[in-house]
């Protein structure tokens, strides 16, 4: 059976370039042009655009006559073996590089342009400081979140210059070579990270701390409960001033959809565990934010002060690069 091919839809659909078919081969050629489905991962999909002209021109040699449709499918076939072969080769070779204590795993996977930040939890004192020391060759500051005060205390006798933030559990590293990297571009805009009460605050702490990590300008609103409205009207002009809102909640979750009904700007929900037994540590307070009738709020994980200072970022991120792209039209 003939290997699946994506095949540009102008090459089997325009009638020059099979008029001269032998009657036999047009009828074969059909089914050879007939769209499929590639899926590719890893060294396969850098090498599609250097081994797609070669496939295309397999393709068309028996489009043209000069080939049959098996000796197209012995070729193609070889081909994807050989692709096979290498890929599984790097595979086992990154199977290998794993064993490492500061490999790739120990880091937080980030899209480009983001800072790196080290996802602390599980890690003993010597990963940790191996993967501090790796990222901080090539970036400024390192963060590593859920860092707990037994694991910095370790960490500190292996790393010298460490800092912590006991209430959002976070440990900072500045490069031995700052001066020498590239600063963290700040970007326009500010985020308010609302929060509810007490218990709250360590995951609100964490959102604003990495939020100015990732070169936000962000700020804190505390002590806003649904149970005491006028205090979130009080404030209403400030929250309606930051182009991007993070509401830190636990309980019942309802404080982030009462201010995504208040303001116009990106509102993303960070569920707490806070609460008492029925709210399930936080699976009421996430489940609450998903279902609600207030439309346009992003969710992430319970307790993912990260994820929603990441979220953020991303929001002012693309705001200023349609700002720039917007004004270079001009």
């Amino acid at each position: 059976m003939l290997p699946a091919c994506n095949l540009p839809m102008n090459l089997h659909r325009s009638p020059s370039r099979v008029s001269h078919c032998p009657p036999t081969l047009k009828r074969r050629k059909r089914n050879l042009a007939r769209p499929g489905k590639v899926v590719c991962t890893g060294s396969i999909t850098d090498q599609l655009a250097a081994t797609e002209e070669s496939s295309l021109a397999v393709i068309r040699s028996v489009i043209n006559g000069d080939s049959t449709p098996e000796d197209a499918a012995h070729q193609l076939a070889a081909a994807s073996a050989a692709n096979a072969a290498q890929y599984a080769q790097e595979q086992r070779a990154l199977q290998k590089d794993s064993t490492s204590t500061s490999n790739i795993m120990d880091v937080i996977s980030q899209p480009p342009g983001v800072p790196e930040v080290v996802f602390g939890s599980g890690k003993s004192p010597d990963q940790l400081a191996a993967s501090l020391r790796s990222i901080a060759t090539r970036q400024r500051v390192v963060l590593a979140t859920r860092i707990e005060p037994s694991m910095y205390a370790a960490v500190r006798k292996l790393v010298q210059g460490v800092e912590y933030n006991a209430r959002a559990r976070l440990l900072a590293f500045r490069s031995p070579i700052s001066d020498q990297l590239p600063k963290v571009e700040r970007l326009p805009g500010t985020v308010a990270v609302v929060s509810a009460g007490a218990a709250d605050q360590p995951v609100a702490e964490e959102c604003r701390l990495v939020a100015e990590h990732l070169g936000c300008f962000a700020f804190k609103m505390e002590g806003f409960v649904v149970s005491s409205l006028h205090r979130l009207l009080s404030s209403l002009e400030a929250l309606r001033a930051a182009d991007v809102v993070v509401v830190v909640s636990g309980l019942d979750g309802s404080l982030a959809p009462v201010v995504a009904g208040l303001v116009d700007s990106p509102v993303i929900a960070v569920p707490t565990s806070s609460g008492y037994g029925a709210s399930l540590g936080g699976v009421a307070s996430m489940l609450s934010q998903l279902s609600t009738s207030v439309p346009g709020i992003s969710v992430v994980n319970i307790d993912n002060g990260f994820g929603g200072a990441v979220c953020a970022y991303k929001s002012l991120k693309m705001a200023n690069r349609l700002s720039r792209a917007r004004n270079a039209c001009r």
